[in-house]
């Protein structure tokens, strides 16, 4: 009966050692590696989901060319932009981008990959990465990447005004997104911030490079 009890308190002992070995060895070998695969990953996500909805979702209907004007005073051609076309539209990128997010959340992956090609093989990190073993795909299985919007989608208009050739100019008009994300693995969870210049109309302008009139920054 000794013997047993020696037997079992020597198998417990051998476990803890392994499960701390096990515990040290994911937390300084394992879990960067996987922290650093799953922020590129969402980050590579969201730039999707972004682009896509701007370029997709909204540009289809939006009239850019209302967004600004370019006229003509003894100074020279000035750019402006129209304040309340750029809010409306601010507005709604910002809703679009925050909806689509909210797909992930709530785990609806058939729409996002209706929508956006997103599988949800996209949001787990294969374990082969753990060992860089491939055959550890048979025995393990992947690692689900959770991901939580932090606050509020926040957009805004950029412009950019460039001489091009003899007297011309380039007119670039932007959409600047900024998002925060919180990736939540099992055992570990970190916030990425991601934030973008999409632009969303390149127009060649015949004349002086105009000035910009009245810089808006949502």
């Amino acid at each position: 009966m000794k013997k047993r009890i020696k037997k079992f308190i020597i198998i417990i002992i051998f476990l803890l050692i392994i499960s701390i070995f096990l515990v040290f060895y994911i937390d300084k070998d394992i879990a960067p590696i996987v922290m650093e695969y799953s922020v590129a990953q969402t980050k590579k996500i969201v730039s999707i989901i972004v682009n896509r909805s701007i370029n997709g979702e909204l540009l289809e209907d939006a009239n850019i060319d209302k967004l600004y004007t370019i006229s003509q005073s003894e100074k020279g051609d000035i750019l402006s932009l129209d304040s309340v076309i750029v809010n409306k539209l601010t507005d709604i990128i910002s809703d679009i981008c925050e909806d689509n997010f909210s797909l992930i959340e709530k785990g609806n992956y058939d729409i996002l990959k209706e929508k956006f090609n997103l599988s949800s093989d996209y949001f787990l990190i294969p374990s082969s990465l753990f060992f860089g073993k491939s055959f550890i795909l048979n025995f393990s299985n992947d690692i689900p990447i959770k991901l939580k919007m932090l606050g509020n989608v926040s957009s805004g208009i950029k412009t950019d005004v460039r001489e091009y050739g003899l007297n011309n100019s380039i007119v670039t008009i932007s959409i600047s997104i900024s998002v925060e994300m919180m990736i939540i693995l099992p055992f570990d969870s970190q916030i990425v911030n991601y934030s973008n210049d999409i632009p969303i109309s390149i127009k060649l302008i015949q004349g002086s490079v105009p000035s910009y009139y009245n810089s808006y920054d949502k």
